[in-house]
C-alpha cells in the first residue's frame, strides 16, 4: 500500500544520491526507510539503516541529523525494552538538538524519553516531561514530527494507566509551568538513576 509506495520512491532517492554524489539524502533517504522498517515491526532492518545514516551524518559533522538519527536509535532501543540503551541514545541526540535550536525534534525526542522515564515506573515524572513538550510546540506553533507523536501517545497512554485521569493532568499541568532550557539543563546533569532536582523533575539516569 501506501508505505510500499514510499519505500520504493525513497530507494529511488537512495540510488540517486549515490549516482550524483555525496548529499544529505545519503543520511536521511535511509532515516525515513528505517521509520517505514519500524512501523512494519522490522527491527533489525531499522536498526542497520539508522547505523548507515549514523555514520554519513558524523561523518559529515551534520549535528541536527546525527541528533535526528540518534533518536530514532532511541525509539527501536525503548521498543525492544532496553531502557538503559535508549536513555542513553536520546540523552545525546536531545542535547544536539537543543544546541542546534531544532525545538520540534527535540520534543520529539522528548517524549521518548518521558516513555523510558515511565517504563521505570517514574509515571508523574515523564507525565511532567510530556507538559514540557506541550509547551515547546506551543511555542513554536508545530505539531510533533510523526515519530515524536507515535512516542508522546503511547507515554501519555502509560502514564493514564499508572496515575489516573486526575493525577495525570495534574503532572501535566506541572510540566507546563517549567522552564524547558531547566529541564534540559537536569536531564544533562542527573548523574544517578532518580536523581530528584530541584524544579520538580526526578530524571532517570
Amino acid at each position: 500500500g501506501e508505505l510500499g509506495h514510499a519505500e520504493e520512491l525513497l530507494e529511488e532517492a537512495r540510488a540517486l544520491s549515490r549516482v550524483v554524489g555525496p548529499s544529505i539524502w545519503d543520511a536521511a533517504a535511509p532515516d525515513v526507510l528505517a521509520s517505514v522498517a519500524r512501523h512494519r515491526g522490522e527491527q533489525a532492518r531499522a536498526a542497520a539503516l539508522l547505523e548507515e545514516a549514523l555514520t554519513v551524518c558524523q561523518r559529515g559533522q551534520v549535528t541536527w541529523c546525527t541528533a535526528d538519527v540518534l533518536t530514532h536509535l532511541g525509539d527501536l532501543a525503548s521498543d525492544r525494552g532496553d531502557f538503559d540503551q535508549a536513555d542513553a541514545l536520546y540523552r545525546r541526540g536531545l542535547a544536539m538538538h537543543w544546541q542546534t535550536g531544532e525545538r520540534r525534534d527535540f520534543a520529539g525526542g522528548l517524549s521518548g524519553f518521558a516513555f523510558t522515564v515511565a517504563a521505570r515506573g517514574n509515571p508523574e515524572q515523564a507525565a511532567r516531561l510530556c507538559g514540557v513538550v506541550h509547551t515547546l510546540m506551543d511555542a513554536a506553533g508545530v505539531n510533533l514530527p510523526p515519530s515524536g507523536q507515535t512516542n508522546y501517545d503511547r507515554t501519555l497512554a502509560a502514564i493514564r494507566a499508572a496515575l489516573g485521569e486526575a493525577a495525570s493532568a495534574a503532572a501535566l499541568a506541572a510540566g507546563r509551568a517549567l522552564p524547558p532550557d531547566r529541564v534540559v539543563a537536569d536531564i544533562a546533569a542527573a548523574p544517578t538513576p532518580s536523581t530528584e532536582i530541584d524544579d520538580g523533575i526526578e530524571v532517570a539516569d
